[in-house]
C-alpha cells in the first residue's frame, strides 16, 4: 500500500488555512487506497516527523508550514527538515507548501535522493477575509489560491508525474487568473496578486518523470 505523510501545524492564521484546505487531500488519498499518516499540531515537530520518515518511509510527502531557503518549519516554526536533514526525504516525492523552501532545500534534497521537490522558490501568499477565520474552507479569497496549489497534490495522488501535476497547478492558476481579471467582485480580487506570484514562484526540482507506482 502507497503511504503518503501530511504535516499540519496549526498555530497561527497561515497554518490554521493550510491546516483544513488539506483535509480534501486526505480525503482524496484515503478514497484512492493510500495509507494517509498524519503530523498535525504539535505533533509537527522535528523529533516526531524524522522519526516517521525513518520508520514509515512515505513515498509522497505533503509539508505545510512555514520555512526559508534552508528550512521547512513545522509546530511553533521547529526547524522541521532542514539542509542538514534533507537526506531523509530520499525515495520520495515531496510537495512543500511554505516560503522559500524550493529555493536551497529542495535542490539539496534532490542531490540527497529526492526523487522529486516540489515547492516555492519565494514566500507563498494568502490573502484571507477577516471574518472567515473560523470557516477557512468557505473563504472566497482563500480558495482559488489554496484549490491551484491543491492541484499538485491532488495529481501526485492520481499517480501522475511530478511534472504534470505542476502542471495542473499552473492551468487551474491561469483559470483562476482570468476569472477574477473578468470579475466585478472587489473582495475576492484580492487573490489576484497572490495567484500570480505563487504561480511565477511554483518550481520542481529533480525528475519530472517522478510518479506513484
Amino acid at each position: 500500500m502507497k503511504k503518503v505523510l501530511f504535516v499540519r501545524p496549526n498555530y497561527d492564521k497561515a497554518t490554521h488555512y493550510l491546516f483544513h484546505w488539506c483535509n480534501e487531500l486526505i480525503q482524496y488519498a484515503e478514497s484512492r487506497g493510500f495509507h494517509v499518516i498524519k503530523l498535525d499540531n504539535e505533533k509537527a515537530n522535528t523529533k516526531d516527523v524524522q522519526s516517521s520518515l525513518k520508520k514509515v518511509r512515505p513515498q509522497l510527502l505533503s509539508l505545510n508550514g512555514h520555512g526559508t531557503s534552508e528550512s521547512f518549519q513545522g509546530h511553533r516554526d521547529a526547524e522541521v527538515i532542514t539542509v542538514k536533514s534533507a537526506h531523509l526525504l530520499a525515495d520520495t516525492i515531496t510537495f512543500v507548501r511554505a516560503c522559500e523552501c524550493a529555493a536551497n532545500l529542495g535542490q539539496v534534497a534532490v542531490a540527497q535522493g529526492c526523487q522529486a521537490f516540489i515547492g516555492y522558490l519565494k514566500p507563498f501568499w494568502l490573502a484571507t477575509q477577516n471574518e472567515m477565520f473560523s470557516r477557512p474552507l468557505e473563504d472566497p479569497i482563500a480558495a482559488p489560491i489554496l484549490h491551484s496549489s491543491n492541484a499538485v497534490m491532488i495529481g501526485l495522488l492520481k499517480g501522475e508525474t511530478a511534472g504534470s501535476s505542476v502542471r495542473a497547478s499552473h492551468a487551474m492558476s491561469a483559470k483562476k487568473i482570468t476569472e477574477l481579471l473578468f470579475s466585478n467582485d472587489t473582495l475576492i480580487a484580492a487573490a489576484l496578486p497572490c495567484l500570480v506570484y505563487n504561480d511565477k514562484s511554483l518550481t520542481l526540482h529533480g525528475n519530472e518523470n517522478a510518479c506513484l507506482k
